[in-house]
């Protein structure tokens, strides 16, 4: 039997694990809370006389700005990766997780489970879409904490600034992709593709020009590889002229 219990919030654990990096706690949730309740239950278990939240925390929070008890399904405790896997499949579900978390909660279970097939499958989704995800968050790392922007962009957009490898190459394309849409962070997928491509031309010209460049200084070491072996060769008639006269 499912054991679905009301949990007055002075007894709720607030700083319990979560993989959500930001709580509403007063906006548009604890509105709708107010005019319809609480339609869904949280999840968590009690320790001792502390009620530990696995998932459900913006509702708890919502609960605790109205002043009524949350309404949670009791389970069995569980820490570590497999919380996080936990409140991870849950807001994938509900599609509910800002981009930047759902990278990171990935991010850790990598690093747990060590490879994209295992975390896919873990999290019903395909190798592929793990792979997205991570290349995501080392793009959204790369382009830096102190832009906020970077912190809520769309994953596939993260994910497609990868495609230029060059570092600064990327802040810049970065910068330019904010600057065309008047600094709104929702960067629409159309314009970071243009942009990107823009700056990709960019990076195979200038690796075009490395490539040249590389080529010029092979064609000086053949040369220089030629007169050395024609040195050698001077040396090793020379030796053999020595050594006949000798004997």
């Amino acid at each position: 039997m499912i054991d679905i219990q009301e949990i007055q919030p002075e007894k709720i654990n607030y700083s319990s694990s979560n993989i959500r990096s930001v709580l509403d706690e007063t906006g548009n949730l604890a509105e709708s809370m107010k005019a319809h309740g609480q339609l869904e239950p949280g999840t968590g278990w009690w320790e001792e006389d502390s009620f530990r939240i696995a998932t459900g925390h913006r509702r708890a929070n919502a609960c605790r700005h109205l002043g009524i008890p949350f309404l949670a399904r009791i389970i069995n405790p569980m820490s570590g990766a497999d919380l996080v896997e936990y409140q991870l499949v849950e807001n994938i579900q509900a599609e509910a997780l800002p981009p930047e978390d759902l990278e990171h909660a990935v991010e850790i279970m990598m690093e747990t489970y060590g490879n994209h097939r295992e975390v896919g499958k873990r999290l019903g989704k395909s190798p592929q879409w793990v792979s997205v995800i991570i290349g995501a968050r080392e793009v959204r790392d790369s382009l830096g904490d102190e832009k906020n922007t970077a912190k809520v962009m769309p994953t596939s957009s993260a994910a497609h600034f990868g495609r230029l490898k060059d570092e600064r190459n990327r802040r810049e394309a970065f910068d330019e992709a904010l600057r065309r849409n008047n600094g709104n962070e929702n960067l629409p997928r159309s314009l970071v593709n243009t942009v990107v491509e823009e700056f990709r031309e960019n990076e195979i010209r200038d690796v075009q020009a490395y490539i040249w460049k590389l080529q010029q200084e092979r064609v000086k070491l053949v040369r220089k590889r030629a007169d050395i072996e024609a040195e050698i060769d001077r040396i090793d008639s020379k030796i053999d002229r020595l050594s006949k006269q000798k004997g």
